[in-house]
């Protein structure tokens, strides 16, 4: 979803082991935040629950966030400040997952938290595919959109039924720009 020919610092959010990093063209500045930090791989410590991220304001050219909303207590918080961190050509990719789709079911059934410390890593928030749309178009403009089915139901489900019945989806991938605000950029407009 990104452009084939990329330029600039990308931030990935809950980059975990680092596997984006080895994806991307060694043109982009890498910077990863996780809970576990990685120096050899440029993934900072970082809580996103401790509020604003340590980064200036329009620092990033893209930012990656996928599957790491729903897992932190304010995830509107976060939305905000990737709003805040990406620059106004920037473009972001964010998914979430749609606990409705067919994982979401299977997990529900099937995996549970086996104790009362390892419930912090599991979804504090819910989304459906409706309401994936809804809390990140508060904050960006939604350029595209890819439903993902999930590496199990995939083996097992014809990638053209996902066509036919998207909610049963595992997650959304969208791609997405900085919504600016037309009264702030009016205002700025003014100043000038």
């Amino acid at each position: 979803m990104f452009p084939s020919q990329m330029q600039g610092k990308l931030l990935d959010i809950g980059a975990y082991q680092g596997a984006m990093r080895k994806m991307i063209p060694q043109s982009i500045t890498y910077q990863g935040i996780d809970i576990v930090g990685k120096a050899e791989l440029d993934i900072m410590e970082w809580d996103l629950n401790a509020g604003k991220l340590p980064f200036d304001s329009e620092d990033f050219d893209y930012v990656l966030c996928c599957e790491v909303l729903e897992h932190t207590f304010y995830p509107e918080e976060i939305a905000k400040e990737i709003a805040r961190v990406l620059k106004p050509t920037g473009i972001a990719i964010i998914s979430l997952p749609n606990d409705l789709g067919i994982n979401g079911r299977f997990n529900a059934f099937f995996r549970h938290p086996r104790s009362l410390d390892e419930q912090k890593y599991y979804h504090h928030w819910f989304f459906t595919l409706q309401i994936a749309r809804e809390f990140i178009g508060r904050f960006f403009e939604i350029s595209e959109e890819r439903l993902y089915l999930g590496q199990a139901a995939k083996r097992f489900i014809p990638h053209f039924f996902l066509k036919l019945t998207p909610g049963i989806c595992s997650c959304i991938f969208m791609k997405v720009r900085k919504r600016i605000d037309s009264n702030l950029l009016n205002a700025k407009e003014a100043n000038i």
